[in-house]
């Protein structure tokens, strides 16, 4: 269960989400959305939670900051002839072609949406869903497969599933039954930004939680991943809608 939670560190009141599960150790996130979340362990006294998010304060509120530049976020997608998308980190104008078959093709600069309806945001909106998700799926495999190849045992941060959906606050994540989940909107970032999410929730394999072992582990398969992490940030403002 999640429990709601705030403390006020010098005039800023700072919310976050508390939800307890069996570790030896607390963690503090903060997430795109803005959202904090506190992992702690079952048996942790509310007052201890408290003071180790208050000496987290600086941090949390530097993070918020950097992410409210991307706030508010790009306007809604119309999806209107002319309007800009993006497909693996190249940006794409939207071209409205008039046909039975509903499909999209990648022409020269342009996502040619043919639609039988292009007079119809919605049906646009749906026909270019539909066909980042099936790209998606594609895409994340060939990636997850280029990515093993990075670990010297593959077998061992093999996962079981790869499952493609909308996350509203997170880029992937690894389940107890070793399934490795992934944002859908992550097919409109680089292949780099890709590949770092993918090896970054398979080293939750071997170290669940974000401690010394887990990122020395994630620097070791990919040094340039603070580089990729900031990149896929910073690219944000291009994911609403």
């Amino acid at each position: 269960m999640v429990q709601l939670c705030q403390i006020v560190y010098k005039n800023h009141v700072i919310k976050f989400q508390l939800e307890r599960r069996t570790r030896k150790t607390l963690e503090i996130s903060v997430y795109p959305d803005m959202t904090v979340k506190v992992i702690a362990p079952v048996d942790s006294l509310m007052q201890v939670i408290i003071e180790k998010v208050e000496r987290k304060a600086v941090w949390i509120l530097g993070q918020i900051r950097f992410f409210e530049r991307f706030h508010p976020k790009h306007p809604e997608r119309c999806y209107l002839a002319g309007e800009s998308h993006l497909y693996l980190g190249r940006e794409y104008r939207l071209k409205l072609v008039s046909s039975m078959q509903k499909q999209v093709k990648l022409s020269r600069g342009y996502l040619c949406v043919e639609t039988h309806s292009p007079g119809r945001p919605d049906v646009t909106q749906y026909i270019l869903e539909q066909w980042y998700l099936k790209q998606a799926r594609i895409k994340f495999s060939e990636r997850l497969d280029m990515c093993l190849k990075a670990f010297s045992n593959q077998e061992q941060f093999q996962p079981k599933n790869i499952i493609v959906r909308q996350l509203s606050n997170r880029w992937g994540s690894m389940t107890e039954a070793r399934n490795l989940v992934l944002n859908r909107q992550l097919i409109k970032s680089p292949i780099e930004c890709i590949d770092y999410v993918i090896i970054h929730e398979l080293c939750h394999l071997r170290h669940r939680n974000h401690d010394r072992n887990f990122y020395q582990l994630l620097h070791k398969i990919m040094p340039d991943w603070q580089k990729q992490k900031n990149r896929l940030e910073n690219l944000m403002v291009n994911f609403a809608s």
